[in-house]
């Protein structure tokens, strides 16, 4: 995968669920719904990307119970190539160079070294995403 905007988003988001077993249940944030909020996108492009995703053999599908729904729904999770390829994803991104304000000027640093926590994840690198407003080009080397 050349890397990609919502695509490696939902690689990212799922990232942090790789140790859910989607057996009997599993949470709304792996449902269309919640990876569309999670990475700011609506449900009928993560719907798109999914299926791509899933074609690709990055992704899988299964219909489980979600906590809070009467009926299934699909829950999404990564396969061993989907969490091979977004472990990647989330090493370029935090290697992206990003400008903060040190003393008087800007400094160009990676965005890791903008990270509050020790082990930062997935989740830390999307919301780091969001605080720089770093577009698809930015992150994955793509246009947008």
């Amino acid at each position: 995968m050349r890397g990609a905007g919502i695509k490696g988003r939902v690689l990212l988001h799922l990232l942090s669920y790789i140790a859910w077993d989607t057996e009997y249940s599993a949470p709304y944030e792996i449902t269309i719904e919640g990876i569309a909020e999670a990475v700011s996108a609506g449900k009928n492009s993560v719907s798109r990307e999914l299926r791509e995703l899933i074609q690709m053999g990055l992704v899988s599908a299964r219909k489980c119970h979600i906590r809070g729904f009467r009926a299934k729904k699909n829950a999404f999770t990564l396969t061993e190539r989907g969490i091979e390829e977004a472990r990647a994803l989330l090493a370029r991104a935090m290697s992206v160079e990003v400008a903060v304000w040190k003393g008087d000027d800007f400094k160009k640093v990676p965005l890791r070294k903008t990270l509050k926590c020790k082990n930062p994840g997935p989740r830390d690198v999307l919301r780091a995403v969001e605080r720089f407003k770093l577009g698809d080009s930015d992150l994955f080397g793509t246009a947008e």
